[in-house]
């Protein structure tokens, strides 16, 4: 198993608890980042972390042009894409409103059912990818 497979079923796993988390819990998810926003424990410079993280997967997929290596450049487009979107002002709180903030509980789950899914979709072509 080489490291774009590796990373990607550790992204995999750290995507799947969460969604199961909000799954199970959606009203404690909107509470808790509500709690993170307030006392700004995830604002700042959050499109470097995105930048950094692109950089990182494409590095990661340099390596070749299997499956895997080609999903891990596409995760670094995402998050470059992200990084630039957050740098506008006010990013993160824009975030939490399109994703929880004006949701209800069932439109969370909803959402973080479709995260749940993609998360079984990575590890699908981390295991299964020739």
């Amino acid at each position: 198993m080489d490291i774009a497979r590796i990373t990607l079923l550790l992204l995999a796993a750290l995507m799947a608890a969460e969604a199961a988390w909000a799954v199970a819990r959606p009203t404690a998810m909107r509470q808790r980042v509500r709690t993170l926003l307030d006392h700004g424990g995830i604002t700042g410079p959050l499109h470097r972390f995105f930048w950094g993280a692109a950089l990182l997967l494409w590095a990661l997929a340099w390596t070749g042009q299997d499956w895997p290596q080609r999903t891990l450049f596409f995760l670094g487009v995402l998050a470059m894409a992200a990084g630039i979107w957050g740098q506008r002002p006010e990013a993160t709180e824009q975030w939490y409103n399109f994703f929880l903030g004006r949701r209800t509980s069932t439109g969370i789950r909803a959402i973080y059912s479709l995260e749940l899914a993609l998360a079984a979709l990575l590890a699908g072509v981390a295991i299964y990818a020739p």
